[in-house]
């Protein structure tokens, strides 16, 4: 029996659907399928993004680093918007460097529509020594985790965040892929994804976004070429957000 996969048939059927966009997110370098589609525009490819060793060694069985690079290459190529979430950052030793290898390979590749970040979570530090092994990651950042996680009880989901890593370990994490990004693409938006309220007072004028009006690379109302929305209530909001991505 022949069969049609159910991403080419949404992004056909999104393409006849003006002012609608389907997003399809995903690990995989599998895009061979879609490349031939007449998408006119409507389908955005958003990959989750991370370091080699991460790709490599914490994500099994889905696609390296290298090659969702090489897969939105040819994808953007194809006409797709392409989008990158680093998720989930995991600093392991060397994490600095890997990232910045990350992001040099990235914008030597695609000009991405946009990015955010977001850094592991676990409920323990004993979860994530389950998972990861402790040994593997950051030893300042281990340390960190090990003594917040003595120290406040409760966790302070406000001032952290969620477990086991600490606000300012996070913090940190995000200051450098944002350094680094705005070093090679300054006009390429890059978020926080899943964030507390602390963090974007400490970052959003780094950003240059805040929560009300931050472009979210899986938000419904992040149309493609979108920088920034207008934060607005009520039944006009659709009308004001297209605006601002030269919808109207």
């Amino acid at each position: 029996m022949y069969t049609v996969s159910p991403e080419r048939l949404f992004a056909m059927d999104f393409a006849r659907r003006d002012g609608r966009y389907l997003i399809l997110f995903s690990k995989s370098a599998n895009v061979d399928f879609l490349l031939p589609l007449e998408h006119r525009g409507h389908t955005i490819m958003l990959w989750t993004l991370t370091t080699r060793s991460v790709s490599r060694d914490i994500e099994p069985r889905t696609a390296t680093m290298e090659e969702r690079l090489e897969a939105a290459r040819r994808c953007q190529e194809a006409g797709y918007t392409v989008r990158f979430k680093f998720k989930p950052i995991v600093p392991l030793k060397g994490w600095r460097e890997e990232t910045t290898e990350m992001l040099e390979a990235l914008f030597a590749t695609v000009q991405p529509d946009n990015l955010s970040m977001e850094v592991v979570f676990f409920g323990s530090v004993a979860e994530m020594d389950a998972n990861l092994g402790l040994d593997n990651l950051d030893p300042r950042f281990v340390d960190a985790a090990q003594a917040a996680e003595r120290d406040a009880d409760p966790w302070d989901q406000a001032a952290h965040g969620p477990r086991p890593f600490t606000f300012e370990v996070k913090r940190e994490i995000y200051e450098h892929f944002l350094t680094e990004s705005h070093r090679r693409s300054p006009s390429t938006p890059i978020t926080l994804c899943a964030e507390t309220q602390r963090m974007w007072d400490a970052l959003g004028a780094t950003i240059g976004q805040q929560p009300r009006h931050y472009v979210c690379n899986c938000g419904p109302h992040c149309t493609p070429g979108l920088r920034k929305l207008t934060a607005v209530d009520g039944p006009d909001e659709e009308r004001v957000i297209r605006r601002q991505a030269g919808a109207l």
